[in-house]
């Protein structure tokens, strides 16, 4: 019927499976009203209504499993990663991106062009300005993240934290890097995994995450977005020459 409809389209959403479906119901909501169909088309309002809160609690719960799953101090409603970026060691930029519940708030993301890095690339000293300005901009909007990822591995966080020692009057945020699986070519020519994705805390031993877990698809969501917007606005400047 109808409603459990509903059910298997949020399932769908939160497994990965379809990230159009809301703006599908909407289409069919705007649809019915354009044909004075209010009827059908209150029923759409009401899936949206229900979609809404199905996702809005599952995204709450994976907010607190990854917050439990990483030893946080913080549920981490708002979270950023920062992207380093220098093709061919040309022209290096980076990337901050947010997720705010599991989603892009993309009116929140940046781009910097590294100030501090000129002649090589070297991903330890672009990591420490940009976090650097991240938390200028932050004391002076007074917005920060709960979590802050850095793409990289411990040299990554290292600097990132010597720039967090930086500052005396920050609030509460955690930081974490994440690294990468490493996957080879067996002899079929199939990609076949050597390493997991792995989870580098402060003074904590790395965590792997388990692929498909919540904790696992947040993170290298929001890592390989960053990766996306940092590489187009690489392309975007190049193309400018």
């Amino acid at each position: 019927n109808f409603y459990s409809e509903i059910m298997q389209e949020a399932i769908k959403f939160l497994r990965g499976e379809d990230q159009t479906i809301r703006e599908k119901i909407i289409e069919k909501m705007r649809h019915y009203a354009a044909l004075e169909n209010f009827e059908r088309a209150a029923l759409y309002r009401d899936q949206l209504i229900a979609f809404d809160t199905v996702t809005k609690k599952q995204a709450a719960d994976d907010m607190l499993r990854l917050k439990e799953y990483l030893h946080l101090k913080n549920t981490p409603e708002r979270i950023e990663c920062i992207d380093i970026s220098n093709l061919q060691g040309t022209d290096i930029v980076a990337s901050v991106v947010c997720f705010i519940n599991g989603k892009p708030a993309k009116k929140y993301y940046r781009h910097y062009q590294i100030r501090t890095v000129l002649d090589k690339p070297d991903d330890f000293s672009s990591i420490f300005e940009v976090v650097i300005r991240r938390l200028r901009r932050g004391l002076k909007e007074q917005m920060f993240p709960h979590l802050l990822v850095i793409d990289g591995g411990k040299g990554q966080l290292s600097r990132a934290q010597e720039a967090f020692r930086l500052f005396d009057n920050l609030p509460p945020i955690d930081l974490i890097s994440l690294i990468k699986s490493r996957t080879e070519r067996n002899s079929f020519a199939q990609e076949v995994a050597i390493s997991a994705e792995k989870v580098v805390l402060v003074d904590q031993e790395p965590i792997s995450l388990t692929t498909g877990s919540p904790e696992y698809k947040i993170l290298t969501q929001i890592r390989n977005e960053a990766h996306r917007f940092a590489i187009s606005y690489h392309r975007k400047k190049r193309a400018t020459r």
